[in-house]
């Protein structure tokens, strides 16, 4: 008899209450893909990998808002060449890498949109600066595989201004004591104003001076991103009352 009425009170508490996830704080790591559209495409002629990460805190549970930063960096492609340079007054052997990159730091807010289960739907907007430089660095390389920076010409450079908004959905993958792992896609359209920059004319031969086979172009700085990634989770699980 005993047994029958604390299994009874044990159902009628779980009735009165629900133990629900919690999520407060997400740290993400992606790789991205960027497609040059308008006129940074004519320009540009080739699409950009490279690597990014957000840090966001949880705002507001319903609907479920967070606010926090985000960085992503491409490169163009470039050139490795050997030049001889002057070193203390003699003419040494020295790789020259010439490229051009973009770099984003962006504030962002994102809002969860209904979910699915294991599956959580969001939108995004953001907002920050953008820096584009082209520049030369000097590198010394060594027979034990090692190298070492002698110096970099910067040929241009730019703080922009770069904005946009992002769709996307997060899965799932994994539960840990005090986050979950999920694995993240989504798709930004990112708009940045003008700047200048070097691009590689590919008909163009190596010259006297590392930038020689480079052209400078003037144009904004539009992109279409595509991102995928994981996402940690943190949080706790909380009990609440159905009453």
């Amino acid at each position: 008899m005993l047994f029958l009425i604390l299994f009874a009170f044990s159902l009628k508490s779980q009735q009165d209450t629900t133990r629900t996830w919690e999520n407060y704080f997400d740290l993400e790591i992606n790789a991205r893909y960027g497609i040059p559209l308008d006129f940074f495409e004519r320009n540009v002629q080739e699409n950009l990998i490279g690597l990014g990460g957000s840090a966001m805190a949880r705002i507001n549970s319903n609907p479920s808002v967070f606010v926090g930063v985000d960085v992503y960096n491409f490169r163009f492609e470039g050139t490795n060449a050997e030049y001889f340079f002057d070193y203390y007054g003699y003419l040494e052997p020295f790789t020259a890498r010439t490229r051009t990159s973009l770099t984003a730091l962006h504030l962002k807010a994102r809002v969860g949109l209904p979910g699915y289960r294991k599956t959580f739907p969001f939108i995004e907007a953001f907002l920050g600066p953008r820096y584009l430089v082209s520049k030369t660095t000097i590198i010394e390389e060594f027979d034990d595989n090692t190298e070492e920076q002698i110096d970099k010409f910067i040929h241009s450079s730019d703080w922009l201004l770069s904005y946009g908004g992002s769709i996307g959905v997060s899965k799932r993958i994994w539960y840990m004591d005090e986050a979950d792992l999920m694995a993240t896609f989504k798709v930004s359209y990112n708009p940045g104003t003008a700047g200048s920059y070097y691009v590689r004319d590919e008909d163009a031969d190596l010259g006297l001076d590392p930038i020689d086979p480079y052209v400078e172009k003037f144009s904004t700085t539009n992109l279409l991103l595509v991102e995928l990634g994981v996402t940690f989770a943190f949080g706790n699980y909380e009990t609440k009352s159905n009453q």
